[in-house]
């Protein structure tokens, strides 16, 4: 039995074992953590303020747009046809979270949702796939049905802050099912990236025009230094 696959690792491109998906273990222990803890006025809950209110935020790791693993496994999954990574990765992040006592802190995932012509398009939704994998870990309910995106543009990750603000200032997201469906719940609005949080907020904000009182949390896979 072969022990080595023809795939190479997405950073240092040394061969694949038939256990590893994309990423290497060393590369994979390398990954930049950002040891954040909720509620401590952290990094992500300072950028998230401006755009909305939320009662906690966590990044689980260190996005940077230079040379980066972190950068390469995000652009793996969203961009290279590998959902089964955003699963796994949303699977050590959701063990991570129980294992340190933070899963009190939200009841219901719901990602983010793309436009339908980019998950027609990609086939998936990442955000979804990684939020998957959180709940499998933790054992809480994950639903894809809760928000929907009405309004499409071409990809924020090249914008600025400001065009990113434009483009989420109008009502890009609305909150598809009845507010009974998720009202008493804490929930935690899951991403692949925190940038600017102009995303992130205008999901808050859809289901808080229908729940202003919500208790809302916001979970990303990573943030962008």
């Amino acid at each position: 039995m072969f022990l080595f696959t023809t795939s190479r690792c997405i950073s240092c491109r040394e061969l694949l074992t038939r256990s590893e998906n994309a990423l290497c273990l060393t590369c994979h222990q390398k990954m930049a953590r950002t040891f954040m803890l909720p509620k401590t006025n952290n990094i992500a809950e300072q950028r998230i303020e401006e755009a909305c209110r939320i009662s906690w935020a966590y990044s689980h790791y260190l996005f940077s747009k230079g040379e980066s693993i972190v950068r390469d496994t995000v652009h793996e999954f969203k961009y290279h046809d590998n959902p089964r990574l955003a699963y796994e990765m949303g699977r050590e992040v959701g063990e991570y979270m129980k294992q340190n006592g933070m899963t009190h802190l939200f009841d219901l995932l719901v990602p983010v949702p793309i436009s339908w012509y980019r998950r027609l398009k990609r086939g998936y939704n990442q955000a979804g796939e990684f939020a998957r994998g959180v709940s499998e870990a933790t054992g809480i309910e994950m639903r894809e049905d809760i928000l929907k995106r009405i309004s499409w543009a071409s990809s924020l990750s090249t914008r600025n802050a400001e065009d990113r603000k434009k483009v989420m200032g109008s009502k890009a997201f609305i909150a598809k099912k009845a507010i009974s469906e998720v009202r008493n719940r804490k929930i935690a609005i899951v991403d692949d990236v925190l940038t600017t949080g102009s995303t992130l907020g205008a999901c808050v904000n859809a289901i808080r025009e229908k729940e202003e009182n919500a208790d809302i949390g916001i979970l990303t896979f990573s943030i962008n230094e």
